[in-house]
């Protein structure tokens, strides 16, 4: 290995230290350098450099802690100030726009009435809103009951004509530092639930329209077009709810293999997960059956997946 290969190596090592120690300190709040070094497993003198590089970025904030008898050791947090993320969810006639500061603590929660003919400068117009009261806003994730395309395009969003075939990313992040995220709004609610489930499906219906999430080993399965679950292009000739929730998980638990499904969404309850229980039980072997979980509030999960894709790219 030649000296620039060295060089560049060792820039590597100390990138992945910082990230490291900064993702223990969001992790466990006020914590010292020893404490980071036993959970890092890192050196007490690589932690202190990792720190002071954090410290000198304003990304984490040294404070000095409490004195047993000697001189007090330093403790360190994140600085709460150091960005600011904007989720935005996008429903049928509404628009929630939650902000979080660095530590990920919720600053404000707004609702913006919007309607079917929202056009992207309008759009715009309100993350500029957001952006001016946030000096250090850096990263908006918006989920959408749509498709897009990784680049942000978006490219199935027919209940919203004029976003439709636009590239929202490209739209909120020109011309101020912001990273923008697109998200399937029934992909952030699935996202929500990895942490209880890791094999699982999840099927919403609202205003007469079905969709799900694929969940497979922790993992999101988008398609290669990230289209996968959308149900709605099998149950387009079936109206009523619950002959559209029957057909979309019989057809997930045929082709999937699942464990568990979870339903949701507008009108749906308890009870009909009772009857899908019954209806996949008259049609599927008992070992290839999943269970059915009615799952509530899915706008709350909604809003908590749309944070947890905005702080995973907050802790890469």
């Amino acid at each position: 290995m030649d000296k620039k290969d060295k060089a560049a190596h060792f820039d590597v090592i100390k990138e992945n230290n910082k990230r490291l120690i900064r993702n223990l300190v969001r992790k466990y709040g006020a914590i010292g350098k020893a404490e980071l070094a036993g959970y890092s497993s890192l050196s007490v003198p690589t932690v202190a450099a990792a720190l002071y590089e954090l410290v000198e970025a304003k990304m984490v904030l040294e404070q000095e802690g409490k004195s047993n008898g000697g001189r007090p050791g330093s403790i360190y947090t994140l600085n709460p100030n150091y960005a600011q993320t904007a989720c935005m969810a996008i429903l049928e006639d509404r628009l929630i726009i939650q902000v979080f500061d660095y530590c990920g603590t919720l600053l404000e929660s707004a609702m913006i009435t919007i309607n079917q003919n929202i056009t992207p400068l309008e759009l715009e117009m309100i993350r500029l809103d957001f952006k001016q009261k946030y000096i250090n806003l850096k990263i908006v994730v918006l989920g959408i009951p749509g498709i897009a395309t990784t680049d942000g395009m978006i490219i199935h969003l027919p209940h919203m004509p004029h976003l439709q075939g636009t590239n929202i990313k490209k739209l909120l992040s020109s011309r101020l530092d912001i990273e923008v995220f697109i998200e399937n709004d029934i992909n952030a609610i699935a996202m929500s639930e990895i942490e209880h489930w890791s094999n699982f499906a999840h099927i919403i219906w609202t205003q007469g329209c079905i969709g799900s999430a694929i969940i497979l080993e922790g993992n999101l399965i988008r398609g290669i077009h990230g289209s996968a679950g959308e149900l709605e292009f099998i149950c387009n000739e079936d109206k009523g709810k619950l002959d559209c929730l029957q057909k979309g998980a019989l057809t997930l638990a045929c082709a999937l293999d699942l464990p568990l499904i979870a339903i949701s969404g507008e009108d749906v309850t308890s009870q009909d997960a009772q009857v899908l229980t019954d209806y996949l039980t008259t049609h599927l072997a008992s070992y290839c059956r999943p269970e059915i979980v009615y799952v509530p509030n899915e706008q709350s999960l909604y809003l908590k997946g749309l944070w947890q894709i905005a702080l995973a790219h907050l802790t890469k």
